[in-house]
């Protein structure tokens, strides 16, 4: 779908890719909302988080997962040094500000969000 260019930098990704499993029409996966216990429903299938702490990007790679895109987006453009990339089921791309400057889309099948 695209390539993170980074160098001297940490790295997190979490998806759905790895772990999820169908089950009478329904796609299992191991990310939990916390206010409800239940499967995320937020629509993302992955999310990247590039930072100065690899323990900070795998942590915040996976709370993404339970975030819906724009909010997910919008934490990771209060924190410094951080950048965000986050795919939903729609194929669509969403960046944070820094996450705009290091992230290349080479997958036609997919775009990147505008906002």
């Amino acid at each position: 779908m695209g390539i993170v260019e980074v160098s001297d930098q940490a790295v997190g990704t979490s998806g759905t890719y790895s772990t999820a499993f169908e089950q009478d029409g329904r796609i299992y996966h191991e990310f939990l909302d916390p206010t409800t216990g239940y499967l995320a429903q937020t629509g993302v299938v992955q999310a990247t988080v590039v930072s100065n702490s690899a323990v900070w990007s795998a942590l915040l790679s996976n709370a993404l997962m339970v975030m819906d895109p724009a909010s997910g987006v919008e934490l990771a453009d209060t924190l410094p040094d951080v950048a965000a990339v986050i795919t939903t089921e729609d194929r669509t791309v969403h960046l944070s500000d820094r996450g705009r400057d290091i992230f290349l889309l080479v997958d036609e099948r997919f775009r990147v969000d505008s906002d």
